[in-house]
């Protein structure tokens, strides 16, 4: 699906001013019988013929721009094209186009390789913001799910990880009460060795007072 053909034609004289075909050799042909067939007013129309849809878009101007394409190709895509061929088409010329209006073919040569440039551009889905944003969507779904797929699979793992997790913080907490209970049974033991040394040291002290005194009578 893609892009066949582009054109710039004058709709007061009914002639093709610049054309570029990438597809069918009849495109031309079709493009000259949708020309004849619009009214001098500003409108678009699309039309359907056989495999293809053909975009019109007839200006404030007098001008016509026409894009055939693949009935499969996005519409976005063909309306992308008439815009640029506008803008570039009255940004080249302006309003000089009206003085060769009434030969065929008048601008094929400076303006054909611009509608080729596009057809190629437009033809190349990276040039679609909306598309590339699709895409980027879609991807982004197709991680999730392969990072889905991937806890699921690793589920087991994550499991004994939760088990190891959970008891590694049993053994924490029964190792701190532990050494809680060790650091008080040692303090008590400090405790009473120095009450021990203390009634000892009195009794020796009065061992001793009791001998002087005992020494001096």
């Amino acid at each position: 699906m893609s892009l066949q053909y582009g054109a710039v034609a004058s709709g007061l004289n009914k002639l093709v001013l610049a054309e570029h075909n990438v597809g069918g050799s009849s495109n031309g042909m079709i493009a000259r019988g949708v020309l004849d067939r619009l009214d001098p007013i500003p409108q678009q129309k699309v039309y359907a013929f056989q495999q293809l849809k053909v975009y019109a878009t007839y200006t404030e101007e007098g001008l016509v721009y026409i894009a055939i394409a693949d009935e499969a190709y996005q519409t976005r895509g063909a309306i992308y094209l008439l815009r640029d061929l506008e803008s570039m088409f009255l940004a080249s010329f302006g309003e000089t186009w009206r003085e060769a209006a009434d030969t065929e073919l008048s601008f094929q040569e400076t303006f054909s390789r611009t509608i080729d440039q596009k057809l190629k551009f437009w033809n190349d889905p990276r040039n679609d913001k909306f598309h590339e944003a699709k895409e980027k969507i879609k991807n982004t779904k197709q991680v999730l799910v392969e990072d889905i797929d991937h806890l699921i699979a690793r589920g087991e793992k994550v499991e004994d990880m939760v088990e190891r997790t959970a008891l590694l913080e049993t053994q924490a907490k029964t190792y701190k009460k532990e050494a809680k209970k060790t650091k008080a049974k040692m303090w008590c033991k400090q405790r009473k060795m120095c009450i021990c040394g203390t009634i000892i040291a009195v009794v020796v002290v009065g061992a001793l007072v009791a001998i002087i005194i005992g020494v001096a009578g």
